[in-house]
């Protein structure tokens, strides 16, 4: 379920933001990401769900006015952002035609038909 959450369309987007701004109340990501607010917070929920966001909800002050929810990246979002680092790195290679390989023990390997191959040791 946890790849499955990463791949719904705006949950990249959100979990960026959140790494890039620290905490941000719903308005702010709305605002920041220009979608339509119900896939916005069907997608916050199910990343919260999965553990990959925090929720914080402010205190309701003597305005009246309703608190607003904020969210921030768990241990778990942050890993998540990792790995969509990692795959821009994979498309950037895959574009470039090459392919970095480390190799740290290589008993029984053998690769065919790779170009402009880069080996590590």
């Amino acid at each position: 379920m946890f790849l499955k959450i990463l791949s719904k369309s705006n949950a990249k987007e959100i979990l960026m933001l959140l790494n890039e701004y620290g905490e941000l109340y719903f308005g702010q990501i709305h605002k920041e990401l220009d979608k339509p607010k119900s896939n916005l917070s069907r997608v916050i929920s199910e990343l919260q769900e999965e553990g990959l966001v925090n929720k914080r909800t402010e205190e309701t002050d003597e305005d009246g006015r309703i608190p607003k929810n904020y969210y921030s990246l768990t241990n778990l979002g942050k890993i998540a952002i990792e790995i969509y680092q990692k795959e821009d790195k994979m498309l950037k290679e895959k574009e470039s035609g090459n392919v970095n390989i480390n190799v740290e023990n290589n008993h029984g390997i053998i690769a065919n038909n790779i170009q402009n191959l880069n080996v590590k040791k």
